[in-house]
């Protein structure tokens, strides 16, 4: 099990950003917490599977109607295990 730190940067405050990534942590399984930051990114704590990261990050970066991802930076950091995925 893994936990990544995911700062998403583009327009993805207001536009459904964090329900669309808390619906793809259900679909792949992933562990964690979204929420915005000040500056207009997004911060995502993920925690799951190898392939489920790389698919759920992948998800993040399309699917948006009215927002756009311009940059999606990852860092891998140490967490204690999280319960579920949810939207701070």
């Amino acid at each position: 099990m893994r936990t990544l730190r995911i700062l998403v940067v583009g327009r993805v405050q207001g536009v459904g950003f964090r329900y669309h990534a808390f619906r793809n942590a259900e679909k792949y399984h992933i562990k964690g917490t979204v929420k915005n930051l000040i500056d207009g990114k997004v911060e995502i704590y993920a925690q799951g599977k190898i392939e489920d990261l790389e698919n759920f990050i992948e998800k993040l970066k399309n699917g948006l109607m009215f927002g756009r991802v311009e940059t999606i930076k990852t860092f891998e950091e140490e967490a204690p295990d999280f319960g579920d995925f949810r939207i701070l």
